[in-house]
């Protein structure tokens, strides 16, 4: 019989059951180990280390190792010790943060007994890599656990596998994505009545809706958390939700709420010996009194974090801790110690794949340099920060970051950039409800104290630009042949005379009188003045009278080409003049052209490139600009190869040419070829690297300050996220396009925009809403007197096409899918024609008519195929697609 005061280990040797009399000779040695460890030696003091306090354990179960008496092996695994958790000396040891010696126990007990033993393995090495910040090796582990857990109907593996691949997408930026996976573990936990994995859940539910900035909704998911954890017992989960608590309230600017929910927190950890748990606490405590400027009392702390996170091998925790002491220590004015602290943690969260941490030390990195006026370097870590922050939705950095790009562009004078980048962050900071509207509003107040005063000397001198350009040409019309003198009177009339046009009319009215002077102009053939005409500014912001564009730049912008098409005819039918002269005026037609008749632009292109010497800023430009229109005129193999050579000279052009205005006109041509390569890789299926094509032509122009051209690369980036199914981000991307298009009264943009906002709603399965903003989009494009109107009108019909078809009206489809392809027949938009074919077989099918389904079928199959998109993954896209719109939801499109 067992003595009642018989210690832990002997009471587990006595359930191993081991006979030394029964054992082999060759393993008496380690058996007797075993029975030493378990029954001889002495207990541990009460202070001993944790790890001395299960040595005996962790020597039984190597000896048990060596004789492969795994059964016995794992037994030892999964005894619960006398802590106040009551956990299994394998959780424990995690919970200790003892993981080389966990991983070890892991690694040799996997494969040798049964599935469900090798799923708590694989779990287990996947959780002790995560908190090692080793996320490779992490993902592999749990990945593999979740197959078996799924082969052998685990659900409670399963959903808790789900819930570490959804902090593993956390901690790598990627929430949307984390969001999923949380949200399938709560379903699984609440299945299975699991309550304390549905805690777990909601929890990580709420530490992800923190990341994102949504503090409110964090909130409700962690005091879910935290009456589960209490009503259950589960000290852990108690002192996680309390923890996260913290945080939210602490983001909100409640601080009292916030150091009172850490310190329950902080005591829990240290209670149960959650070293983890511990340095959480700790970490969080010194961030509450960063905030409350306390920042001798955060530096005690975070040099407390510090130490726990080494000691435990945290190399995340580690990189925090050196972040925040790099905070604390510029709050103190100590710029080169943050500057230190800040450079050791980036280091740290490049080497693990920390992109959230990464993205934390490049803006506290960027904040530090400004201090220090190292203005350069800061910009460029605060730009790499804010395209991981948009990368990973993460809008509270987001705004974080653009407020100090702010702050930099103010310093060097930038003060209109400033302002854009200081809007941005206010609104999403508005929006999101966090503290950091006070700054910025702060910092809106300074700025618009300066904007004042520059728009002043704006007005003035914006009142006389057509004056001032035909003073300085110094034409005497006492002088002038008597046969010019009507022409060149003209000119002076609408130069100097005639009054500026109200400021709610149309783009066209605007400019009306300096269209009606290049009449003239032409007729005279003063090729000078015609260029000089062509660069005056138009405003393009009622509100920032300083934002403006050259005239030709500003036609082209609005789709006034034909209004530019009309005065280049007459240029040219009255042209004399050197070869430079007539290239100017040929690459403007080009590209006037290139919205209606790529054809013809590509012969202008082609011919200037012949006739210009080569690497020539008119050489370079045509090539560029050749390569951009064979790609949206779907000349994809040719349009790629001419753009990416083009992207090379142009590099070199700008090393070699020290010119502001052409280095200027050559970075945007740089932007524009970038969007370019981005659209190829996006009709040939490749997202991702659209996505980073799109958002480094999105930086390039707002580094730039080509303003009116952001809206482009955001709407695209819109387009792309609505392919993957990211709705809630598609929506986000196209919001903020549609301000900067009303701003700029970008009449394209106004009607581009509702149209792929009907996309994101039609896929939801909202047909109604998308409808409506199709119509919208309808408007704009009959308004616009191009055929850039005439191709929108052609987008909007088949996309009407498909929201008849989810609304069951199949005649009206067919109709809308046929004025589709007759507009893009005309204007020879190969992609969209062969996009109609597919929209066609789609209502054939409805309409019963199968012989046209095939047929239609396969003559899109067919012209996808001989513009070089039909690769894999668009035949499984088309497929997907016919399948949907034929016996699906009726709501996905290409």
């Amino acid at each position: 019989m067992i003595s009642n005061e018989s210690t832990p280990g002997q009471l587990l040797f006595a359930r191993l059951d081991i006979d030394l009399d029964e054992v082999p000779i060759e393993q008496l040695t380690a058996y007797t180990a075993v029975k030493y460890y378990l029954t001889v030696e002495d207990e541990s003091p009460p202070d001993a280390e944790n790890l001395e306090k299960v040595k005996r354990y962790l020597e039984s179960f190597e000896h048990l190792s060596d004789v492969e008496d795994w059964e016995k092996a794992s037994a030892i695994l999964f005894i619960h010790l006398d802590t106040p958790t009551k956990d299994e000396l394998h959780n424990q040891l995690e919970t200790w943060g003892y993981y080389p010696e966990l991983n070890s126990v892991y690694i040799k007990v996997l494969g040798k007994l049964n599935s469900r033993i090798d799923i708590i393995c694989l779990k287990g090495l996947g959780n002790s890599y995560y908190l090692l910040s080793n996320y490779p090796q992490a993902k592999k582990y749990w990945q593999q656990s979740l197959t078996i857990a799924r082969q052998i109907s685990d659900r409670q593996s399963e959903g808790r596998v789900l819930g570490n691949l959804g902090l593993l997408y956390d901690q790598q930026g990627y929430y949307l994505k984390a969001i999923e996976y949380h949200q399938q573990h709560l379903i699984i936990a609440r299945e299975i009545g699991d309550s304390q994995q549905q805690g777990n859940a909601l929890g990580n539910l709420g530490r992800t809706y923190d990341f994102l900035g949504n503090y409110i909704q964090a909130i409700e998911y962690h005091q879910q958390h935290l009456i589960i954890a209490h009503e259950i017992g589960d000290f852990k989960g108690k002192a996680s939700a309390l923890g996260n608590l913290a945080i939210a309230h602490d983001s909100l600017g409640n601080y009292p709420q916030a150091i009172d929910y850490q310190q329950q927190s902080l005591n829990l950890t240290r209670k149960i010996g959650h070293r983890e748990g511990e340095a959480t606490a700790v970490g969080n405590l010194g961030a509450t009194y960063y905030a409350l400027g306390n920042y001798s009392k955060a530096i005690e702390y975070f040099h407390q974090l510090l130490k726990i996170t080494r000691e435990i091998g945290n190399r995340a925790g580690e990189g925090r801790a050196l972040g925040n002491l790099g905070s604390a220590y510029k709050g103190l004015g100590n710029f080169v110690e943050a500057i230190k602290y800040q450079q050791q943690s980036l280091t740290i969260k490049q080497e693990i794949g920390d992109r959230y941490g990464e993205r934390i030390a490049l803006n506290n990195l960027g904040e530090a340099l400004i201090q220090t006026e190292q203005y350069s370097e800061a910009m460029d870590n605060l730009q790499a920060a804010l395209k991981i922050s948009r990368e990973a939705g993460a809008r509270s950095s987001e705004a974080y970051n653009l407020k100090n790009l702010a702050e930099i562009h103010l310093k060097l004078g930038n003060s209109t950039l400033a302002l854009e980048y200081c809007d941005h962050a206010l609104s999403i900071a508005t929006e999101l409800g966090i503290p950091l509207v006070k700054e910025c509003q702060k910092l809106k107040e300074k700025l618009l104290s300066e904007k004042v005063y520059k728009e002043a000397n704006m007005t003035t001198n914006s009142q006389t630009r057509g004056q001032s350009l035909f003073a300085s040409l110094k034409i005497d019309l006492d002088e002038v042949p008597i046969e010019e003198l009507a022409d060149y009177t003209a000119v002076e009339y609408y130069l100097m005379i005639e009054d500026e046009p109200p400021s709610d009319t149309t783009n066209l009215e605007k400019v009306r009188r300096y269209l009606d002077s290049l009449y003239h102009v032409c007729k005279v053939r003063e090729w000078n003045l015609l260029k000089a005409i062509f660069s005056i500014p138009i405003c393009i912001s009622q509100e920032e009278k300083n934002l403006a564009l050259s005239l030709d730049e500003y036609l082209i912008w609005q789709a006034l080409t034909n209004s530019l098409l009309e005065i280049i005819q007459n240029a040219i039918f009255c042209f004399q003049g050197n070869i430079d002269d007539l290239n100017y005026i040929l690459m403007l037609k080009a590209r006037a052209l290139s919205g209606n008749n790529r054809a013809a632009a590509h012969n202008i292109f082609s011919q200037i490139i012949a006739e210009s010497p080569e690497n020539s800023e008119n050489h370079i430009e045509a090539n560029a600009r050749l390569g951009i229109s064979l790609i949206y005129s779907a000349g994809y193999q040719e349009g790629i190869v001419s753009s990416q050579k083009s992207l090379t000279m142009i590099e070199n052009f700008i090393n070699y040419n020290s010119e502001l205005n052409i280095q200027v006109k050559m970075l945007e041509l740089k932007t524009e070829l970038l969007e370019t390569i981005a659209l190829y890789e996006m009709s040939h299926s490749k997202f991702k690297q659209a996505i980073e094509l799109y958002t480094q032509a999105l930086n390039l122009r707002i580094q730039n300050k080509i303003m009116h051209k952001v809206i482009s690369p955001l709407v695209y980036l819109g387009i792309l996220h609505r392919r993957m199914g990211e709705y809630n981000r598609a929506i986000s991307y196209l919001t903020e396009a549609k301000p900067l298009a009303e701003k700029f009264q970008d009449d394209n943009a106004l009607a581009w925009i509702p149209h792929h906002l009907a996309w994101v709603f039609l896929n939801q399965g909202k047909p109604l809403l998308a409808e409506e903003q199709s119509n919208i989009s309808l408007e704009g494009y009959k308004k616009m007197e191009s055929q850039s109107g005439q191709g929108g009108m052609a987008d909007v019909y088949e996309q009407l096409g498909f929201i008849h078809l989810a609304k069951n009206e199949i005649d009206e489809a067919y109709e809308k899918f046929e004025m589709a392809l007759k507009i893009r027949i005309a204007i020879e938009n190969r992609h969209g024609v062969a996009s109609c074919m597919m929209g066609l077989a789609l209502a054939s099918w409805h309409k019963r008519q199968y012989l046209k389904f095939i047929k239609f079928s396969l003559e899109g199959f067919n012209k996808y195929y001989k513009i070089g998109v039909l690769n894999r993954v668009r035949i499984f896209r088309m497929i997907k697609l016919a399948y949907i719109w034929t016996v699906g939801k009726l709501n996905w499109t290409m």
